[in-house]
């Protein structure tokens, strides 16, 4: 379940209804967006149907179900995009992620040796892969 908090919710409503989420033995995640927040309410569910009682608290727009995987990636649960900014080691370039180019991570599941990850990279590049900032091998 999500829910959504009015525009202009005070802290202490958030803080209210984030404690009556954990009361309720769920695990509140807060995402916050440009004009609202949302609380996603992590656990069973199968008690889901409790949250609704949410929905009269003081601050809160509307209580959600949330029938979809992914709930936290979901475009549902917070407005605007999702972005993620990378940082390099060493004074590098940054990568972001999300946005409007789509990023894919290429590699093996774990680095046995540096030749191996070597080669990985060089087939990751052949295959039309970049590395962040136009950097190659």
């Amino acid at each position: 379940m999500i829910i959504v908090m009015k525009s202009g919710a005070s802290k202490k409503e958030l803080e209210k209804v984030v404690s009556q989420v954990k009361q309720m033995g769920y695990k509140p995640h807060i995402l916050y967006g440009v004009e609202r927040k949302v609380i996603a309410a992590i656990g069973d569910e199968r008690g889901k149907v409790r949250l609704q009682a949410l929905e009269t608290m003081n601050g809160v727009e509307s209580v959600m179900p949330i029938l979809k995987p992914y709930k936290l990636a979901s475009r549902h649960a917070a407005a605007g995009r999702f972005q993620i900014k990378l940082e390099a080691m060493a004074g590098g370039s940054s990568l972001v992620i999300g946005g409007d180019k789509f990023i894919v991570i290429a590699g093996p599941c774990s680095v046995e040796s540096e030749k191996q990850i070597i080669e990985t990279a060089q087939a990751v590049k052949r295959a039309g892969g970049a590395y962040p900032a136009g950097r190659g091998l």
